[in-house]
């Protein structure tokens, strides 16, 4: 294999975290229009049928690049580094999670007090395990996202010590 189609090991955790990502928003996407569809109607089944099955897709797209790398493609004198429990990777996703757990629970807070108002009580419980869901999976992976969006401030200023 050529260098120029090589990436670095530190490259390849970035893109399977981005991955990542992108798959539990995806998976957040599922669960919002699960949620839609009770409060939608019938009407919408046919449009919120095709993002389900889009999202679902991205989902399992990118679920098996990322398990495809590490099954195969990691590197074994290098998996102690991926999995390290005081890695970078592990500290953005715990981060991730406490700000997720945060605001999933404020909604449930919020959803339990909307939940008693006349025009919501014939919502199924479906819809609100699938709206908090939503929140947890959304919030989870937006956050991990943000915490890896590369610094262009850094990226500049390496580039000028160049």
């Amino acid at each position: 294999m050529s260098d120029t189609n090589q990436i670095s090991t530190a490259d390849a955790f970035d893109r399977s975290r981005r991955l990542l990502s992108v798959a539990l928003f995806a998976m957040s996407v599922i669960f919002a229009q699960r949620a839609a569809r009770h409060l939608l109607g019938p009407g919408a089944d046919g449009y919120l049928d095709i993002l389900r099955i889009a999202m679902a897709t991205i989902t399992v797209l990118c679920m098996i690049r990322v398990a495809y790398w590490k099954l195969f493609k990691l590197p074994k004198e290098e998996r102690h580094l991926y999995f390290n429990p005081d890695g970078f990777v592990r500290a953005t996703f715990n981060r991730a999670v406490n700000v997720s757990w945060i605001v999933t629970f404020l909604s449930l807070m919020i959803l339990e007090e909307i939940s008693h108002m006349e025009s919501l009580r014939e919502l199924p419980h479906a819809f609100f395990l699938h709206a908090a869901m939503a929140v947890m999976l959304g919030v989870s992976s937006s956050v991990f996202f943000y915490l890896n969006w590369p610094d262009d401030d850094v990226d500049e200023e390496l580039d000028s010590r160049a």
